[in-house]
């Protein structure tokens, strides 16, 4: 079963942060760059060895418990990274349930129980070894080490939570994982929220009877949105050095992992607002590893998350959705066409041109969309997002 790999306990050498990578340098991350007219300016990102993710060895309710840490970014210690040592791994502990159920709900979780201890055995040699080396950045902050126990439940539905480290961001990023069959669902949190975000706000609740009937898993990630275009002490060029980082997080890491662990079905992203932006971002960017895009309430000019700021270059374009579909080629508009894409807010969202103008480009280039403008509402809310999203899921 694939396994974590966790951040070096030997001290990282932080890299300052350049203001514009060198023209001659090559990403080797980002593996699905649009090529409309103009060649991409590609930023350098250190290579390394894949460390191998950590599949959820069983998923509790959504209802259950939340989770107690998340990484975080910012300045790397060294002497943190000198003197930390590794957790021992918990045992998991057996739990059997009390209700009605009877003695084959028992032998059901007990057989569960035995399964959480086997996987963190199996674990507990990689949670211990030294991880690869970091990632190409100065941003980063040290993480305690969490291992996560996860504990059976007595309702259908499955709730873990767990982190998956990145070498591109040298970061454990966190994720919650509820469902154990069905097709995956990955949901951005908008723009200052984390991976407890939409359960928090009850989106996964308005999930949760097709999680429980197994026809869907949903998993909700981290975000460096605080760290990257949030961050307006920072100049526009860190800010979407950053963001560019995340976007190969996802692409060559986390979406890769999804798949893996959930390999039925179509793998569909979603967000509202700002996590609306990285659906169609990531998505656009990278068709091959999405099947289906819904994004509600979303931006899609990066000319917004500049601030003013007359900063632009390739990586920019190459960031913005608006202007680098238009100016796809064929080949990219076939692959663009075989994404199942749902834009959609109400009419009386401030953002709602950005999604009238992303649909009317879809249907200039040829690519089916569902593009919904719902009336006589605002639509830029939660209530709106828990309403309509279990239709297009």
């Amino acid at each position: 079963m694939p396994t974590r790999r966790r951040p070096s306990k030997k001290p990282s050498k932080p890299v300052a942060p350049k203001a514009k990578a060198p023209a001659a340098a090559k990403s080797k991350s980002v593996k699905a760059t649009p090529k409309p007219a103009r060649p991409a300016k590609k930023v350098a990102r250190s290579a390394g060895a894949k460390p191998k993710p950590t599949k959820p060895a069983v998923k509790p309710t959504a209802k259950s418990v939340k989770a107690s840490a998340k990484p975080t970014v910012g300045a790397p210690s060294r002497a943190a990274k000198a003197t930390k040592s590794a957790p021992k791994p918990r045992k998991a502990k057996r739990r059997v349930a009390t209700d009605s159920a009877g003695p084959d709900r028992d032998a059901v979780m007990a057989s569960i129980a035995d399964m959480l201890e086997a996987a963190v055995a199996a674990n507990a040699a990689v949670i211990e070894a030294e991880a690869g080396p970091l990632g190409e950045t100065t941003f980063v902050a040290d993480v305690p080490e969490t291992v996560v126990e996860s504990v059976p439940v007595e309702e259908p539905s499955m709730r873990h939570v767990g982190t998956l480290y990145s070498r591109h961001l040298g970061i454990d990023v966190a994720y919650v994982w509820y469902g154990s069959c069905g097709a995956p669902v990955v949901l951005f949190p908008t723009s200052g929220g984390n991976h407890l975000e939409n359960e928090d706000r009850g989106l996964v609740d308005a999930l949760l009877p097709k999680i429980a009937a197994g026809s869907l898993q949903a998993v909700c990630v981290e975000s460096i949105n605080r760290d990257s275009w949030q961050r307006k002490d920072l100049h526009a060029s860190e800010r979407l050095r950053r963001h560019d980082l995340w976007d190969a997080f996802l692409a060559d890491e986390f979406l890769p992992f999804v798949r893996a662990m959930a390999p039925a079905g179509k793998l569909t992203v979603y967000g509202a607002s700002m996590g609306g932006y990285h659906a169609v971002n990531v998505a656009a960017r990278h068709p091959d590893l999405v099947d289906r895009c819904i994004a509600f309430s979303g931006l899609f000019d990066v000319h917004r998350l500049l601030d003013g700021d007359p900063f632009w270059n390739d990586l920019c374009y190459y960031h913005s959705p608006e202007a680098f579909i238009p100016n796809m080629d064929a080949e990219w508009t076939a692959k663009l066409s075989r994404v199942e894409w749902v834009i959609a807010t109400g009419e009386h969202d401030s953002l709602v041109d950005e999604s009238r103008r992303l649909i009317s480009i879809f249907s200039e280039k040829g690519v089916p969309a569902v593009g919904e403008i719902w009336p006589g509402v605002f639509g830029h809310d939660w209530p709106f997002w828990r309403e309509h999203l279990p239709r297009f899921v």
